[in-house]
């Protein structure tokens, strides 16, 4: 009797109707509600509303949510200090894997190839990537082409004075170049041979797309409602995904899957997935340490509603499976590059152009001596 009173305080105190909390005292116990700043987080199910680690009825675990998949991208660090912050990524990385493992949720790692050398120089690591792949997440790739506004990797389709005055038209003077799309290819087989999937930063040409990279998070387009629309991947809606879109280039088939990115908060991300009833819901992260926070309440959210990680897939398990109706997009449409777009972007003076790495070098120097900041994390 003391519990029952307990909880119609509760949900007086959070403002809830009385015959909300009456439902959910039939349905499910409730505990002390989840807290993040000043507003109280709820789940909706049905016209209900249950405080976010309440035990969720078991007919929501396996029904009447959609499948979801979370991809992490570990970036190239092209640029000086790359091995400063891959190994700051990778303390990030092995405890997002961690995380993921205690919940049984499926994560989509995608790398850059500069860390397939970070990986194989240890064993203990590359033996570490075999257990995350052998307990189901997927390892995928990762790319930031030359139109990229933050670090390019270095690989590339294009000549070098192609890809030294795109660098330029963003105010950076080139970074390394490593090699061609298909160098890319060979070094991101180390990890997996029978690599498929990824996110080949490919919004604004499809020239960055490597052959053997058919699954692709990074068209820029939303997977929902009017066809063939673009959306900022910073909109939660962005994650919602009705069906996949199709479309054949360089004479190869590729599928699309859309995701949010989700850096600061899971907030809105838990607010469109517990709208939705099927589809499928994706969210990305980068291995950064300030990421971290909004991907770990994230995967509480997720536990709460599917404790089994019964609806959780990668990337590729998503659309061979095919879990998701696909839709297909013209040829025409995916040959439209925006290369023209960047060549038409003033040219920015030599002595004014930054360094590969100018501002991560300026973020360690700035760790050194104490201070904060969050320069020395990667943009997308």
């Amino acid at each position: 009797m003391k519990s029952v009173l307990a909880i119609y305080l509760l949900c007086f105190l959070i403002g809830l109707p009385v015959s909300v909390c009456s439902e959910s005292i039939a349905t499910s116990p409730v505990t002390i509600p989840y807290k993040e700043g000043t507003a109280y987080e709820r789940t909706v199910f049905e016209n209900k509303v249950y405080i976010q680690n309440s035990t969720v009825p078991e007919k929501y675990l396996t029904q009447e949510i959609p499948w979801y998949f979370i991809a992490i991208h570990n970036e190239p660090f092209n640029h000086a200090g790359k091995q400063f912050f891959i190994e700051e990524s990778y303390n990030v990385l092995q405890r997002m894997v961690a995380k993921a493992d205690s919940y049984h949720i499926k994560l989509t790692l995608m790398f850059a190839a500069s860390w397939v050398d970070f990986i194989k120089e240890k064993k203990e690591r590359e033996d570490e990537v075999a257990r995350w792949m052998a307990n189901g997440h997927e390892i995928a790739a990762h790319r930031h082409s030359v139109f990229h506004t933050g670090n390019w990797d270095g690989y590339s389709a294009f000549p070098l004075t192609e890809i030294n005055e795109y660098r330029n038209r963003f105010g950076y003077r080139p970074e390394t170049c490593q090699g061609s799309l298909k160098t890319f290819m060979e070094k991101m087989k180390l990890l997996d041979p029978e690599m498929r999937a990824g996110c080949m930063n490919d919004k604004d040409t499809r020239e960055v797309l490597p052959d053997e990279i058919i699954y692709d998070t990074c068209l820029g387009l939303a997977n929902y409602g009017e066809f063939g629309r673009p959306e900022s991947d910073m909109e939660p809606t962005k994650g919602r995904n009705d069906y996949v879109t199709v479309g054949k280039y360089n004479g190869i088939e590729r599928k699309w899957l859309a995701h949010h990115f989700m850096p600061i908060s899971a907030l809105e991300a838990q607010q469109v997935f517990s709208s939705m009833r099927s589809g499928v819901y994706g969210t990305v992260n980068h291995s950064a340490p300030r990421e971290f926070t909004a991907f770990s309440a994230y995967l509480d959210f997720l536990h709460r509603v599917d404790q089994k990680g019964i609806k959780s897939k990668t990337v590729s398990e998503i659309i061979a499976e095919k879990l998701l109706p696909e839709k297909r997009i013209a040829d025409t449409l995916l040959a439209v590059d925006k290369r023209k777009e960047v060549i038409n972007k003033p040219r920015v003076e030599t002595d004014k152009l930054l360094r590969p790495g100018q501002k991560f070098l300026e973020a360690i120097e700035a760790m050194k001596a104490g201070k904060s900041s969050n320069e020395g994390e990667a943009g997308r």
